[in-house]
Order: structure tokens, then C-alpha cells, then sequence
């Protein structure tokens, strides 16, 4: 992933751009996971491992619906800005 930057996205063949994408959105999950408790409540009745490595087509859909209904919030909240 730290090669990312250094590399010309667009000479990059699909699979690499997929892994890329993997390995940027399982990290950002896992952040999540551990920074916000409902998160992680919602992951764990979907059976999420964080310690899992996840294709693109099995990580756990969320709707955004739950965003929308829920504050899940992975940082304090008086720190948050609402724009």
C-alpha cells in the first residue's frame, strides 16, 4: 500500500488497483471497529473478523440508511464538525 503514491495509477492493471482498494477499505473498517462501539456491534452480527482478510465482494454491507438513523462516530463527538 506505501507504494500506492509511487506508482501511476492509471498503468495500474485491475488487480492491482483492486488489492489496493482492499487493503485501504479494510483498514479504514477496522478503525471504525475499534473506535466506535455500535460499529462494531453492527460488524459483529454480521460475523465481521477484523484479524480477516476480505475480498471486495464478501466485506459487509452497511446501508447508508444506518449512517442516516445511527451517530456512529469513530472520534469524540465534540471534536466533530458538522458541515
Amino acid at each position: 500500500m506505501n507504494n500506492f503514491f509511487s506508482e501511476n495509477s492509471f498503468l495500474l492493471n485491475q488487480s492491482k488497483k483492486k488489492k489496493y482498494f482492499e487493503v485501504s477499505l479494510s483498514k479504514r473498517i477496522n478503525h471504525h471497529y475499534r473506535n466506535c462501539p455500535n460499529y462494531k456491534k453492527i460488524l459483529n452480527n454480521l460475523s465481521y473478523n477484523p484479524k480477516k482478510s476480505y475480498k471486495i465482494e464478501n466485506f459487509p454491507f452497511l446501508s447508508v440508511r444506518i449512517f442516516k438513523k445511527f451517530e456512529l462516530y469513530s472520534i469524540k463527538k465534540k471534536i466533530f464538525l458538522k458541515f
